[in-house]
């Protein structure tokens, strides 16, 4: 039987689970709006203070004395302040909903760290933390022999036989990637089209109506009901990048 031959790809790998949700993240850090929340976020709490890479600890400075009311270490109330910051400027832009309080927090956190440490050199896109997963890398190698007879076969034909052997080598090796857990960019074309509708109706919470209408396929031929269309695409990548949408689906 025949083998059928896929395209070649010019794409890399990236791990199913959380690409959706990292491309998610990386929408936010390009916003220019967000990223001016989160530099003012940091000049408000950690352009002058030191604070623990974990949130978890943070929130251990906000505990008080159970006899006095008064807080147990000297930046609970600066600790206090800050977790009902990131708390807003999260629930600000649609991620607290989204990706859940700690998750979204966390971000944020890491974000406003990173700059601290690095100074304006750090950019929106780190924000496009996940969180450290590690994923199961296959390490497949495959060895392709190539004989040729110069006295019975012209250099080209050989060429083009190797080539062949060469790409059905390459394919078994994509085929023990996907197995793994990994997908290629051109085998889903629409991905960034549908995060970027996901996008808008979190960050703005417009409705599917309105999306079509800003992203200008409202009138589009090639959409019967273009707000049914979007919102389809944007419930399914929703629950690829395991997020929560608005209440409502108009």
């Amino acid at each position: 039987m025949t083998r059928e031959r896929r395209r070649p790809t010019s794409e890399y790998a990236y791990h199913a689970p959380e690409a959706p949700r990292a491309a998610l993240l990386a929408l936010y850090g390009a916003d220019a709006e967000v990223e001016r929340a989160l530099v003012e976020l940091h000049d408000r709490h950690y352009r002058d203070r030191q604070w623990p890479h974990e949130l978890v600890y943070v929130r251990i400075e906000t505990r008080l004395d159970p006899d006095t009311g008064v807080f147990l270490y000297p930046q609970g109330g600066a600790a206090e302040a800050l977790l009902a910051d990131l708390e807003a400027t999260s629930e600000r832009f649609g991620l607290l909903h989204a990706f859940g309080k700690e998750y979204a927090c966390e971000r944020l956190h890491e974000w406003c760290l990173l700059r601290r440490q690095m100074g304006p050199a750090v950019g929106g896109p780190e924000l496009v933390m996940v969180g450290g997963h590690s994923y199961m890398v296959p390490l497949d190698e495959r060895e392709v022999a190539v004989t040729w007879r110069p006295d019975l076969e012209p250099r080209r034909a050989a060429e083009e036989r190797a080539g062949a052997a060469v790409a059905a080598a390459l394919d078994r090796i994509r085929d023990d990637w996907e197995a793994a857990g990994w997908q290629f960019k051109d085998t889903t074309p629409k991905a960034p089209e549908h995060l970027r509708w996901l996008f808008l109706r979190l960050r703005h919470g417009w409705s599917y109506a309105e999306i079509a209408r800003r992203v200008g396929i409202a009138d589009d031929p090639d959409y019967f009901d273009p707000p049914k269309a979007i919102a389809k695409a944007v419930k399914e990548m929703a629950k690829k990048a395991g997020v929560c949408l608005p209440d409502g689906n108009s």
